[in-house]
């Protein structure tokens, strides 16, 4: 009974982390969130067997993307008329598949054999998640929602940006993870001072990389005027005429104006919507425009 209670509070708190995940992110902003999040989940799995890390993952990620991607069911169910319970059910079924990719990492590193908790928390872990949220980003055209190395944006970790890019900024967030738990739980007195040195060393070279100017101006500034339809989806493709007018008068009306103008147009679906009304103005005035509107 002991062993099942206890068993029972893990996959609690494993499911606990990943609820609290999405709280890094926008609008939130609260980034150390995540990294005591990866810090428990990491806690859990470290002395798992394969079957439990598994469940602990799947548990995690299942938390993880049931809070942070529930606009799917809002997107289907408003904007695309289906019922409240297929639209819930497709989420979930979305939110089952997505979770299966910190399942993965956590059943490979238990099976990985590797037992040294230094090279556990701080290596292994670190590269097995940024392998699944890179495989998770590809896989079946992929799905990028929530990686980690976003949810760092105003923390000092953002210094690395420039030179590693998002999965590199979410690998060294792992990499804290594991740092604050080798501080928290190390061996030996040695082992922690190294985990804090450590830990002091790679937020302390992010603020100082943060400071530094990666990009400088050419030329004179560019002033433009970006012109966006935002029609709503029950009326895009009821009539071309009645979509056409919005952006007639407030292409004209930017066109007129003595900057350069942006056109950003509807996002492709289906069917076809022609882009020949931006262009009017664009070919009345062809020096002032440049369109993002997509051609098909």
């Amino acid at each position: 009974m002991r062993i099942a209670s206890a068993t029972l509070w893990r996959a609690l708190a494993a499911l606990l982390c990943g609820a609290v995940m999405p709280l890094g992110f926008a609008p939130f902003g609260w980034f150390p969130v995540p990294l005591l999040a990866l810090a428990g989940l990491l806690w859990l799995l470290y002395p798992a067997r394969p079957r439990e890390a598994f469940a602990y993952g799947w548990l995690f990620g299942f938390g993880q993307f049931a809070a942070g991607v529930s606009w799917v069911h809002i997107s289907i169910h408003l904007y695309g008329h289906a019922s409240l319970a297929l639209s819930i059910a497709s989420m979930l079924l979305l939110v089952a598949y997505l979770a299966l990719y910190p399942a993965l990492m956590g059943w490979v590193c238990a099976r990985s054999g590797v037992r040294s908790r230094g090279w556990y928390l701080v290596a292994l872990f670190p590269a097995a998640w940024t392998l699944s949220e890179w495989l998770r980003a590809w896989v079946l055209t992929g799905f990028p929602w929530l990686n980690l190395g976003y949810s760092q944006i105003d923390a000092p970790l953002v210094g690395f940006a420039p030179l590693l890019g998002v999965y590199g900024v979410g690998w060294l967030t792992a990499v804290s993870a594991g740092l604050l738990v080798l501080l928290a739980s190390g061996p030996g007195r040695r082992a922690r001072a190294g985990a804090a040195a450590l830990l002091a060393l790679l937020w302390a070279g992010g603020a100082g990389l943060d400071a530094v100017r990666w990009t400088e101006t050419a030329g004179e500034p560019l002033h433009t005027s970006l012109v966006q339809g935002n029609i709503p989806q029950d009326l895009k493709w009821r009539s071309r005429n009645s979509s056409r007018r919005p952006w007639n008068a407030m292409s004209n009306s930017a066109a007129r104006k003595p900057t350069r103008t942006l056109y950003s147009g509807p996002k492709p679906r289906f069917r076809p919507f022609t882009t020949r009304w931006p262009r009017r103005s664009c070919n009345r005035w062809p020096r002032k425009c440049a369109t993002a509107a997509p051609r098909w």
